[in-house]
């Protein structure tokens, strides 16, 4: 498992917090909408990625484990889904599972996750990745645990 972890990681973009909100902003695909049918069917597979994301954490993890991973409903026009997870969360598994769903209808989406040691405390905040089909951007203090959890 740890290996996975480490060839999750591997092509990884990793930057500093600064630069992470950067490349964040400046990587968003904005969908923009010239009707409210559009604006309704870009809600409907956007909330479908989120019972999608939720159907492989169920899996992944203890349906009712009180700590299991959250899973944002808000939504922005930006092709984004928002998690908040503990390290504990960022298993190869889960990872790959989420990332394997960002094709087809969901090609231009990416995720982005927020890792926290509690994340019920945002004093425990260690670090944000996002990652697309394509590429994974993480921050270096993130990188880091996730290293050591790797190599543990």
């Amino acid at each position: 498992m740890h290996h996975a972890l480490s060839r999750f990681l591997s092509n990884a973009q990793v930057v500093s917090p600064e630069q992470f909100d950067e490349l964040f902003r400046r990587r968003a695909l904005i969908a923009e909408f010239t009707s409210d049918d559009d604006e309704a069917a870009y809600v409907k597979k956007d909330e479908f990625l989120i019972h999608l994301i939720r159907r492989e954490a169920e899996r992944v993890f203890d349906s009712v484990d009180e700590h299991a991973p959250f899973i944002g409903d808000d939504w922005w026009p930006d092709h984004t889904r928002h998690l908040e997870l503990t390290t504990k969360h960022c298993t190869p598994e889960f990872l790959t599972a989420i990332r394997r769903l960002l094709t087809d209808d969901y090609k231009d989406y990416r995720v982005q996750c927020c890792v926290y040691d509690d994340y019920m405390n945002e004093d425990t905040y260690i670090g944000s990745m996002v990652f697309s089909a394509k590429d994974l951007l993480v921050e270096a203090k993130l990188s880091q645990a996730l290293q050591r959890q790797a190599d543990a």
